[in-house]
């Protein structure tokens, strides 16, 4: 039996029609992974190192009007830098609930974790410095702020640069990936 050219068409053309499908199909499962990239970056890693500066920044502010609240002798002013002080520990209050949505691996947790527990250790010296300063007792306060508060303001500010570094090389590698998803295919598709 003979096939003519009318079924041989056919069968070339439909193999064409499955293999740019098949084409079709592989490009779209690879830009799809490329994508769920690209969001991970932009929708975790990204938000998480600028939540984490806030915070950096924030404490660093609290830690300025504590100090600064030492300078001030007139009721009124301490009252005011008293209201700063709040509105600074609300403003982290709300950044790290924030934060608490982004964290994405036990490493990082663990991290934020040790963050906590110092910055909380350190709110119990604010209190105890704060308290101090308000009755002008300053120069107790100023041995508070100087002492264990430093000395924990520290130790969290540098756990804060931690996480800023390890979320930012998780953005670094999901960028490699997506690079890596992207080569692969253009090298596949040709």
């Amino acid at each position: 039996m003979r096939i003519g050219l009318k079924a041989k068409l056919l069968v070339g053309f439909g193999i064409m029609v499955v293999m740019i499908t098949a084409l079709g199909l592989f490009g779209l499962l690879q830009m799809n992974q490329i994508n769920e990239k690209s969001t991970e970056i932009a929708s975790n890693w990204l938000p998480s190192v600028e939540t984490v500066n806030r915070i950096n920044t924030a404490t660093s502010d609290l830690r300025i009007a504590e100090l600064q609240h030492l300078t001030l002798t007139d009721e009124a002013a301490m009252r005011e830098w008293s209201g700063n002080v709040d509105a600074t520990m609300a403003s982290i209050a709300e950044l790290r609930a924030t934060y608490e949505k982004l964290i994405s691996s036990p490493e990082e947790q663990a991290l934020y974790d040790d963050f906590a527990k110092k910055y909380d250790a350190y709110l119990v010296q604010h209190q105890r410095g704060f308290s101090l300063s308000s009755s002008n007792q300053n120069d107790m306060a100023l041995q508070v702020y100087n002492g264990e508060a430093l000395k924990l303001f520290n130790e969290f500010s540098a756990t804060l640069l931690k996480l800023v570094d390890l979320n930012s090389g998780g953005a670094a590698v999901g960028s490699a990936q997506g690079d890596e998803l992207f080569s692969l295919s253009s090298t596949l598709v040709i």
